[in-house]
């Protein structure tokens, strides 16, 4: 009988510790776990707002790096001029004895000029111009004097003949000695009918 009580009592106490284990697991994950301390990291830092990180550069198929936004990797080259001269700066109100002023803004527009009337050609200051032609020759071109600092060059227009003429010439920048400059022609061109 005692034998069977001690035995019994063994079997209680072994049920006893087997469910205050089984009791200890379910209440909780072990301290161990990952997740659990995830969780702690997260409650740890509770109240501070995450931010964006900033992006990293990352080499590129050359080897290099990755240009931060907003950077340029561009080489400077050569200046252009970024504008071409198209016209004169000057009024053009014809001088006296003068019926129109054909300028250089005026390429390709048609004139009409009475015979024995005269016109004044103005090509801008900023370039070398070649002798204008008139081609037929019903209308002669002279070139005029006029102060180097007028801001063109000018020719007077005088009708000779009948018939429509088409006056061309081209201009080329100034280069001064031992500059370097753009290389551009400007074709300036013009219709002229005297009926």
């Amino acid at each position: 009988m005692a034998r069977y009580r001690a035995g019994y009592w063994a079997a209680v106490a072994g049920l006893v510790t087997l469910a205050g284990c089984t009791h200890h697991r379910s209440a909780g994950a072990p301290a161990s776990s990952p997740t659990t301390t995830a969780t702690a990291a997260v409650t740890a830092t509770a109240g501070v707002t995450p931010t964006a990180a900033a992006p990293v550069a990352t080499p590129t198929q050359t080897g290099g790096v990755t240009p931060k936004p907003g950077s340029s990797t561009a080489r400077p080259g050569p200046s252009t001029p970024t504008t071409i001269p198209t016209s004169p700066s000057v009024s053009a109100a014809p001088p006296a004895g003068v019926a129109v002023v054909i300028t250089q803004a005026d390429t390709g527009k048609t004139f009409t000029l009475t015979s024995g009337s005269a016109a004044e050609l103005r090509l801008g200051g900023n370039l070398r111009w070649s002798p204008p032609q008139a081609t037929p020759a019903i209308v002669s071109l002279t070139q005029e004097a006029i102060p180097t600092d007028a801001g063109y060059h000018a020719w007077k227009v005088t009708t000779t003949g009948h018939g429509v003429a088409v006056i061309e010439s081209t201009g080329a920048p100034i280069c001064e000695p031992g500059h370097v400059c753009a290389q551009y022609v400007i074709l300036f061109r013009a219709i002229v009918v005297v009926p």
